[in-house]
């Protein structure tokens, strides 16, 4: 009996032991979720207002010859306002916009006003990344001047912007502008009128 218990004794004590001895069970570190970044919805109808900064060519000649009379405008500080709507496809943004901007400038080297308006219907294609939206447009524009005669003249359009959006609705942006326009003036049909208009503008505009 002894024998047994003694037997029984050595036993426990070599399994307590083995216990002891072998690794602690295998335990998954806690998975810490990671948030999600959120990007812009930009689908929906928006507008706003804009200043921009112009500047370019007014030149008149005969069709299918070189403008042999070019007029410069001086830099120009001008105001406005545009309204578009957008689609959105994961971070593909598209859509179309109208833009309207009434201007005044000098014309060099007279001393004049050419008093004028431009009008932009774009295009616009981008792509959304977080709170931003960088597009390009291509778009066709009409513009009239007034100097000592009246001209009417449109073309092609085309440039690059950033929009940032600021809260739920509010966005800020800038865009970069060139219009390749031309027409006949009003006092001589004989004559072409060219416009090569450039502008930076500066946009602030409300998300519906």
């Amino acid at each position: 009996m002894n024998t047994f218990f003694s037997t029984l004794f050595v036993a426990a004590t070599i399994s307590s032991s083995a216990l002891a001895g072998s690794p602690a069970p295998y335990s998954e570190a806690p998975v810490v979720p990671v948030a999600a970044s959120q990007s812009t919805d930009w689908s929906g109808f928006y507008a706003g207002g804009l200043v921009s900064f112009d500047s370019g060519e007014l030149g008149y000649g005969s069709p299918g010859s070189t403008i042999p009379f070019v007029y410069d405008f001086e830099k120009n500080t001008s105001f406005g306002g545009f309204a578009g709507y957008n689609l959105q496809r994961g971070a593909l943004v598209y859509g179309g916009e109208l833009a309207y901007n009434s201007a005044g400038s000098h014309v060099a080297p007279f001393d004049n006003e050419a008093q004028s308006f431009v009008l932009d219907a774009k295009a616009r294609v981008g792509f959304a990344a977080g709170h931003a939206l960088i597009y390009g447009v291509v778009g066709y524009s009409m513009t009239e001047w007034t100097t000592s005669t009246s001209y009417s003249a449109s073309g092609l359009s085309y440039g690059l912007g950033l929009d940032y959006m600021i809260g739920e609705h509010l966005f800020v942006g800038a865009e970069y502008l060139v219009r390749d326009m031309s027409g006949p003036r009003e006092d001589n049909p004989n004559f072409v009128g060219h416009t090569a208009l450039s502008s930076a503008a500066l946009r602030a505009g409300w998300k519906f």
